[in-house]
Formats: structure tokens, C-alpha cells, sequence
């Protein structure tokens, strides 16, 4: 039995609460309240659900920071990477004076969100949809690994960032580009 009033916070990595997580029921036997990154509460009971608080994944600055040449930049510390998007923000025209562009911002290599198929298209499928059906309202990066730098760049000059489903549900892009300003589009 769960004691009274204690609270846990489980995720911080691209894993799905409750469905990736191994024997994540008995979580919900020993806390009150479960703060969840990437929550799926199709995988909850009624009682777990209203137990559960969703989290935000937020930005990702443990790859850089960790090691260099994560996203394709060089070594830098969390604090150094929120001033550089913050400067491209302070750098960016305002929404109204974009570009009237969606933003892909995923090359046709990434298939992270393979885990929630049939429920949502992939990455690949969505990707060549947009460009059979861009008609002037896409733009995409060039190359099949982009520079997340470059990638902020780009943000940042475009109204629109479309941001599908990752390795979890939710997906640090979507929270670069609310971040840098954008309109987020998501499945």
C-alpha cells in the first residue's frame, strides 16, 4: 500500500509512461501522485489517470552538454545553449513578419515514433506527404542529419513548425520552436 501524500516524477528520457516503462502498475502501489514525461494515459486505469500529472519533455540540452558533437554542434553547456536560442529568438522578425512556411524540421531517415504505429502516421510518411502536398507551404532542411543550431536558424525565420510524434509523444522540437516563437503543428 501506497503511503499517504507522496508524490514521484518518472520519464526524462524519450520513453512513453506507462507503456515502455516495465512494471510501471506497481509505480501507482507505492505513491499517491506520478508526474509523468511522455505520458499515454490510454495505457492508465481510471484511478491511475486521475493520479497522473503530465509533464512537459521540454528542451534537450543534455546531448551537447554531455558530449561534443551531439545534434551536429560542438560541446556546450546548458547554459550556453539556452543563450544561443534565446539570441535567436531576440534575433527573430516577429510572427506577423515571417515566413508564411510549415517548417519540417526531420529528415526522411527519422522513424523514432515506429512505437505508435498504426495509431499515428511515421515520419517518413508524413515527410513525403508534405512534399506531394506542399504547394509552396513547406520548407525543409537540406541533408539528412541537420545541425540543431542551423535547425533554430530556420525555425526562427518561419511561422509554422510542423512537430509529429517521436521516440515518446512528445518531442523536444515542439518545445524549440514554442521557444523560438513559432506556431506548432502536431499530430
Amino acid at each position: 500500500p501506497h503511503s499517504h501524500g507522496t508524490t514521484v516524477v518518472v520519464g526524462c528520457r524519450d520513453d512513453t509512461w506507462p507503456r515502455d516503462v516495465q512494471d510501471s502498475h506497481s509505480i501507482y502501489e507505492k505513491y499517491d501522485t506520478v508526474f509523468a514525461i511522455n505520458l499515454d494515459r490510454s495505457g492508465l486505469t481510471e484511478a491511475q489517470s486521475k493520479r497522473t500529472v503530465a509533464l512537459p519533455l521540454g528542451l534537450d540540452f543534455q546531448k551537447v552538454e554531455g558530449k561534443a558533437g551531439g545534434f551536429g554542434v560542438n560541446h556546450a553547456t546548458w547554459q550556453e545553449q539556452l543563450a544561443l536560442l534565446l539570441r535567436i529568438r531576440r534575433s527573430a522578425p516577429p510572427l506577423k513578419e515571417r515566413q508564411r512556411k510549415i517548417l519540417a524540421p526531420w529528415s526522411s531517415q527519422s522513424n523514432t515514433g515506429h512505437r505508435h504505429a498504426p495509431a499515428y502516421k511515421m515520419r517518413p510518411q508524413l515527410l513525403h506527404e508534405a512534399k506531394m502536398n506542399a504547394h509552396g507551404l513547406f520548407t525543409f532542411p537540406n541533408g539528412t542529419h541537420v545541425n540543431r543550431t542551423k535547425t533554430w536558424m530556420h525555425m526562427s525565420q518561419v511561422a509554422f513548425v510542423y512537430s509529429p510524434i517521436g521516440s515518446g509523444f512528445d518531442c523536444h522540437r515542439t518545445w524549440e520552436a514554442l521557444a523560438l516563437g513559432c506556431i506548432v503543428i502536431a499530430q
